[in-house]
């Protein structure tokens, strides 16, 4: 048998066969005869040893584990989307449970390889269309940002200061163009409807919910729904600051929902 080391060329011993004997005739009985010399000992084939040493298995060692894999998500919106909860004395309170932050730990949950980059800016100047020129405090034109970002899915929640600073028919023109500059780039765009507000500065903030649902109709846009929802919800006057920034109860409503929303998109983004 062959040692599992391996190594050996030494051929594996044979049996023998044993001489056979032929007895003398019984007239032959008293002849002397000679003294013969003991009979070499014959292996036996079970009893063949593999000669050489036999080398012991290696140790198993255990595979590093497979690292995740990652999805970048880039979040662009205005005070709320960035975490600001309150305004006292021109000082402001931004919260570290964002509705970013809290989706990004709802999601890692199931996706470990998930991160949701806050790319949300604050103040009045913080709108869609001055996002697309780079007016709104928050870097270079949108089609360089984008263009630039190593993110797979671009979500977009402007809304409320456009209310304040411009008609429909710009915003509407910025939601097309802004559709186009993040699929040129590469990446997946998706609506987030703003939350509402009771301040009275935005009366006409519910047309601008439309015309977003409207536009991603037409350019086949996943929506995250949060307008009506948090409308429904009967104290959620009570959870905003002036009537106008939504506090960390409201984020987390909101968190969850977009957490909600992105689980297919993110799938997809993985292959999944």
């Amino acid at each position: 048998m062959a040692a599992c080391g391996g190594g050996n060329d030494q051929p594996t011993a044979q049996p023998v066969a044993k001489p056979v004997v032929i007895a003398a005739p019984a007239s032959e009985a008293s002849a002397p005869v000679a003294a013969s010399s003991p009979a070499a000992s014959v292996p036996v084939a079970s009893e063949a040893v593999a000669s050489g040493p036999v080398e012991a298995s290696a140790p198993v060692v255990a595979s590093d584990p497979v690292p995740p894999r990652t999805v970048q998500i880039d979040v662009y919106g205005d005070d709320s989307m960035m975490g600001l909860t309150a305004m006292n004395y021109g000082m402001a309170t931004i919260t570290q449970n964002s509705e970013p932050n809290v989706s990004q730990k709802i999601l890692r949950a199931q996706f470990p390889g998930v991160t949701i980059v806050n790319r949300a800016s604050g103040g009045r100047a913080s709108t869609l269309v001055n996002m697309m020129v780079g007016m709104d405090g928050g870097g270079p034109p949108f089609a360089q940002r984008i263009a630039s970002s190593k993110a797979q899915i671009v979500l977009l929640n402007h809304a409320i200061n456009d209310d304040l600073s411009q008609s429909l028919a710009p915003y509407t023109d910025a939601l097309i163009q802004w559709i186009q500059d993040a699929r040129n780039a590469g990446k997946v765009p998706v609506f987030e409807e703003p939350n509402p507000v009771c301040d009275g500065d935005h009366p006409h903030l519910e047309n601008y919910v439309a015309t977003m649902n409207n536009i991603a109709i037409g350019y086949n846009v996943p929506v995250i729904h949060q307008y009506q929802e948090i409308l429904n919800l009967q104290d959620w006057k009570t959870h905003m600051w002036n009537c106008f920034l939504p506090d960390e109860y409201l984020l987390s409503f909101k968190a969850q929902r977009q957490a909600e929303a992105l689980v297919p998109i993110v799938k997809a983004a993985l292959g999944e």
